[in-house]
């Protein structure tokens, strides 16, 4: 039985070969009664010849009353063009019919050529100059791109630079941890900024919401400014004059996308970054980076776990990025484990996400060499987790507390000082050995919560081979928080590790009861005793 066919090119102009030659090759296909082609392309002569007797749509005869509606709303309703009008009537008309007549049915093109009219008309154009606008705007898409990015003023080329990158960057690359989102209005406002200084920014106050939303309106002005109206605040369905922190910026199509990284326009854009009157070296990475470590600072729980979520993306591009000085990579982790790391991980650490965003965190930490004891602001990372577990473990459920537990482990694990003291309840100064005791006396094995807890364990074990001795030593001891402490290398060596197996250990019996399933588990525990007596080597 033959097999029948039927295609659907779009583009057949985008070609990059003769166009005699693609149009000769679909007339030549179409004679197979097997094959049926259906063709999207702009009226160019060679396809026009090639094509003259098959059935044809034009765009245009479709969606031209959709264009006068567009146009009758945007442009014949504003106020400056119905004052005009009232001056100027037939010419006025005239104009209109022009635009829907050259439209050609491409509707992203009457919309920028709109754009481009409203804006002659706040400069009080009269008619006759609206219609040299038009005449002078290009009937093609990437021709009408190109002016429209020549007419920003050399002195915004290089913030146009900055923002194209940045918003380039909100798409997904080869090895990255998560695909990358949209960057919000916000988000795009702080990276914008020029040498962001995180130890300056860092101690400044919180930004009131009047603040912020003025931040976002100065964006959405850059965005008109500076780069010709092609990237834009997507408000969706929100019906607000005014953009909002948490909408999302993106090209005004995707053909404007194509356009911009287009080799030529590209490379001209990353001249201008450097090539401004402030001559900045700019990697975009790093300046969104930067901009979420500033908002989950301020920004509450709930919305931190996205930012938290959307840094690893771009704290894996700059591991990966040679051009990056070690130096400023390291202390971008630093900073990022001071905001991040402390009080949001924890308080999101029940979520499998994030369990495995900290323990990746930890390994940067470990894999570069850096010290969760460091402080920032006077407060290091560790002691940030431990004032938040001191001051909340009270009000927790078990079912919150135990993955605080995988937090507090990993940062023991990656040398974090178990002699280190914190701020907890009413400002009273507290060990780590005190707060944790406190805050897991009451975990028992035979809860629920405890074999969730117990299975994270076997988890990680099967992850980090590393790990499996830690593990199943800690195990025979006391499941739970406590593996880490007896696995901490620290400065003390093995007199701090006595004092805080002397501190635990009167927890153990608090903490197990004799009939869990986990004292039933006679295989595990019996690995686990002769791992903790030195009888099996290291698995």
């Amino acid at each position: 039985m033959p097999m029948k066919l039927c295609l659907f090119i779009d583009g057949l102009d985008e070609y990059d070969g003769l166009e005699v030659d693609i149009a000769r090759l679909f007339k030549e296909i179409v004679l197979s009664p097997h094959v049926k082609v259906c063709i999207s392309s702009r009226p160019h002569i060679p396809f026009e010849d090639a094509f003259s007797t098959r059935p044809r749509l034009r765009l245009q005869d479709l969606t031209h009353k959709d264009l006068d509606i567009y146009i009758e709303d945007r442009l014949v309703h504003d106020e400056m063009m119905v004052s005009l009008a009232a001056r100027e009537p037939k010419q006025c008309q005239k104009l209109v019919r022009e635009i829907a007549d050259e439209a050609q049915g491409v509707f992203l093109w009457v919309v920028l050529v709109v754009r481009a009219l409203i804006n002659g008309l706040s400069k009080h154009d009269g008619a006759s100059e609206l219609q040299l606008r038009l005449k002078a705007l290009p009937k093609d898409l990437d021709q009408l791109y190109e002016l429209m990015i020549l007419k920003v003023d050399d002195i915004y080329k290089e913030e146009a630079s900055r923002l194209f990158q940045l918003v380039d960057k909100a798409t997904e690359e080869p090895g990255d941890w998560r695909p990358a989102e949209l960057l919000s209005v916000y988000t795009l406002y702080l990276a914008n900024k020029q040498s962001i200084n995180l130890t300056h920014e860092l101690k400044q106050s919180r930004a009131t919401e009047q603040e912020v939303l003025q931040s976002c309106k100065s964006l959405d002005i850059a965005l008109k400014a500076r780069c010709g109206g092609l990237l834009e605040i997507q408000y969706g369905k929100l019906k607000t004059a005014a953009p909002q922190p948490m909408m999302k910026v993106a090209y005004l199509h995707r053909t404007v996308r194509d356009f911009i990284l287009t080799g030529a326009n590209w490379e001209a854009l990353l001249k201008g970054a450097g090539g401004g009157p402030t001559r900045d070296t700019f990697n975009p990475n790093v300046a969104i980076l930067k901009s979420m470590i500033l908002q989950i600072k301020d920004c509450e729980c709930s919305t931190a776990h996205g930012l938290i979520d959307h840094s690893f993306t771009f704290i894996h591009r700059i591991d990966n990025d040679k051009s990056v000085p070690i130096a400023e990579f390291e202390e971008l982790v630093d900073t990022f484990s001071s905001v991040a790391g402390a009080a949001r991980y924890v308080d999101l650490s029940a979520d499998h996400k994030t369990l495995t965003q900290v323990e990746h965190l930890m390994h940067l930490l470990q894999k570069h060499g850096r010290n969760p004891n460091e402080p920032l602001n006077g407060v290091s990372a560790w002691q940030g987790a431990l004032s938040y577990v001191a001051s909340n473990y009270e009000a927790a459920p078990v079912s919150e507390l135990l993955p605080w537990g995988l937090v507090i482990k990993g940062f023991l694990e990656n040398g974090a000082d178990p002699d280190a003291h914190c701020k907890g309840p009413g400002g009273k100064w507290c060990s780590a050995s005190e707060v944790i005791a406190k805050a897991f006396q009451d975990v028992r094995s035979s809860s629920p919560a405890n074999s969730y807890y117990l299975e994270r364990l076997r988890a990680q074990a099967v992850r980090y081979e590393d790990s499996k001795t830690k593990l199943l030593k800690a195990q025979a001891c006391s499941p739970g928080v406590l593996p880490a402490l007896g696995t901490t290398q620290t400065s003390g060596g093995k007199k701090k590790r006595q004092q805080l197996w002397s501190v635990f250990g009167k927890l153990k019996d608090n903490l197990f009861d004799k009939d869990s399933n986990m004292t039933r588990n006679s295989s595990l525990r019996g690995i686990s005793n002769k791992l903790a007596s030195g009888e099996m080597k290291r698995i």
